[in-house]
């Protein structure tokens, strides 16, 4: 009865060891998944800032109106931590390019996670028939 007895002291706190290398694994990746999903949200307000500076540039034939676009979704955006002013460009074919790089919020503090996105178009001209 006295080895049976000695074999069940054996495993106290085996639990509790467990509990404490394993919590602290499962911690982490809930927290890199939930970093994913702020960096995925993040890189499509990018694409959407990038896209509407476009579009605002490409039908009011300005640089400003695309940078104001695309700085007013990434403004309203709650996954962007910084960014610098869209770039907005013209070329000679009569395309409007709009380039934003931004950064995302982050979760862990040791990872930075940048986001860039880039959208190019014809340059719309409207015409009046007579």
């Amino acid at each position: 009865m006295a080895a049976a007895a000695g074999t069940v002291h054996d495993q106290a706190g085996s639990t509790v060891v467990e509990a404490v290398v394993l919590v602290p694994v499962l911690l982490v990746l809930v927290l890199v998944a939930v970093q994913m999903a702020i960096w995925a949200e993040a890189a499509w307000a990018a694409q959407t800032a990038a896209a509407d500076g476009q579009r605002a540039a490409s039908t009011a034939g300005t640089a400003a109106a695309g940078a104001a676009a695309a700085t007013a979704v990434l403004d309203t955006s709650g996954s962007v931590r910084s960014f610098a002013g869209p770039q907005v460009r013209f070329d000679r074919a009569g395309a409007v390019g709009v380039t934003v790089h931004a950064e995302a919020w982050t979760v862990l503090p040791w990872i930075h996670l940048p986001v860039s996105a880039d959208r190019r178009g014809p340059l719309q001209r409207f015409r009046v028939l007579r």
